[in-house]
Order: structure tokens, then sequence, then C-alpha cells
């Protein structure tokens, strides 16, 4: 797995990078969750929570918007899942909506 550093520009997410949780509570519509590192995710990109709480193994996240996500921003999710300190965030299809 590429390590990132949230020193370095940001950059746009592939297929497989992870978004790691810092934080454990319920996201629900319209949350956020906040990632700690640097990268651009795009409207229509999956991520997929890789521990089972409330949500099992392989439920996808869909990511909201477009914009560059940086350390401590946020990334909206439009569902309600679970997560934990520490879960990864996969990003199983990226969807390039156009500029």
């Amino acid at each position: 797995m590429t390590q990132f550093s949230s020193f370095n520009a940001p950059r746009r997410a592939e297929v497989g990078d992870y978004m790691v949780v810092n934080d454990s509570y319920t996201v629900v519509y319209g949350s956020y969750v906040v990632v700690n590192d640097s990268y651009t995710v795009v409207y229509g990109s999956y991520v997929v929570v890789n521990d089972s709480y409330t949500v099992v193994y392989g439920s996808c996240v869909v990511v909201n918007d477009s914009y560059t996500v940086v350390y401590g921003s946020y990334v909206v999710v439009n569902d309600s899942y679970t997560v934990v300190y520490g879960a990864n965030m996969k990003i199983l299809l990226e969807i390039d909506m156009g500029d």
C-alpha cells in the first residue's frame, strides 16, 4: 500500500488508495468523515470500510462532492454507517464527472 505524507502536494486518488478515518462516531447523511491524508476524490468515487461494525465488510460509501481533501478536512458521505478509529476506507471505483 502506498504511503502518503500530509506534507505532500494534494494528488488525485487512485483505485486502491486508502483514506484512514481518524475518529470514532456514527456517520449519517450529510455529516463528515475526517481523513488524515491529502489527495483528490471525485464525485461518484466509492470507498469501502474495511471493518465490520454497523456495516458489513464491503459496504460502499459514496463521496457526493468533488474537491481536494487535505489533512484534517472532510469528506461528505450520503448514507449511515458506523466507523471507528483507524478504519480503512478504500477507493474501489473512480468516476470522472468531467471538469
